[in-house]
């Protein structure tokens, strides 16, 4: 009885520290404080955004510019758009970055 307790406290603690570890990687993308630079710098590769040039922090690639009027973050749930990321309010998942790609030149 008492090693069948023992092993059961231990399972549920080995769950416990498996959902923290796991919680970790589930991050909000950054998001830079909003000013008057109209533009972005951001990682295609993993999310981050920054508001100058530079290497992403988290792979090392160079960033890229953008305005920062084409990005918005979207809930691949339930499609909920904001500017701004977190969590979506309806369903809860982390929202994910979306560039809006510029508008192609018109062809004559």
């Amino acid at each position: 009885m008492k090693k069948s307790l023992t092993l059961t406290v231990l399972t549920a603690l080995l769950a416990l520290v498996a959902v923290a570890i796991l919680a970790q990687g589930t991050a909000p993308a950054k998001a830079p404080q909003a000013g008057a630079n109209a533009k972005l710098y951001i990682c295609t590769m993993c999310e981050y955004a920054a508001d100058k040039p530079g290497k992403c922090p988290e792979c090392g690639m160079n960033l890229k510019e953008v305005d920062r009027a084409a990005v918005s973050y979207v809930c691949t749930m339930c499609s909920v758009t904001s500017d701004k990321p977190g969590k979506c309010p309806k369903c809860g998942m982390t929202m994910k970055m979306k560039v809006a790609e510029p508008a192609a030149p018109k062809t004559k």
